[in-house]
């Protein structure tokens, strides 16, 4: 997740179906924080698997569902990331989050403004 900067991963069974999303948040829960003197040390405890700490159920939409319901979703339900899977095949297209959507926003505000109700003046 580091390497490749992704902070949500969707978690798969055997079979390839979603069980759930792994995010960095539930990383940062699962690690153990000890004092070595003035030095931290920073570990995740052994022998435990990604299901010990992913969200789930997984919170999805289907990849037709309009992005104002999304974000509607997104806020009540107060979470970052939802899983984007296909109306047709249910596979999992993606992944929408809280940054995708910002950076949506701030491209938005980027644009001129369109001019509403011009006022004429000397008339």
């Amino acid at each position: 997740m580091l390497e490749h900067r992704f902070r949500h991963l969707p978690v798969t069974d055997t079979m390839g179906e979603v069980i759930g999303i792994l995010s960095d948040r539930d990383i940062q829960r699962a690690m153990q924080v000890r004092r070595q003197g003035v030095e931290l040390e920073v570990t995740l405890p052994k022998n435990r698997r990604v299901k010990d700490f992913m969200s789930w159920p997984p919170h999805s939409v289907k990849d037709i569902t309009p992005l104002k319901d999304a974000v509607k979703f997104m806020i009540s339900e107060k979470i970052s990331a939802l899983l984007v899977t296909s109306a047709q095949s249910g596979k999992v297209r993606g992944i929408l989050t809280s940054e995708d959507l910002l950076a949506e926003l701030e491209r938005l505000l980027e644009r001129p403004m369109p001019v509403r109700n011009p006022q004429i003046m000397g008339n």
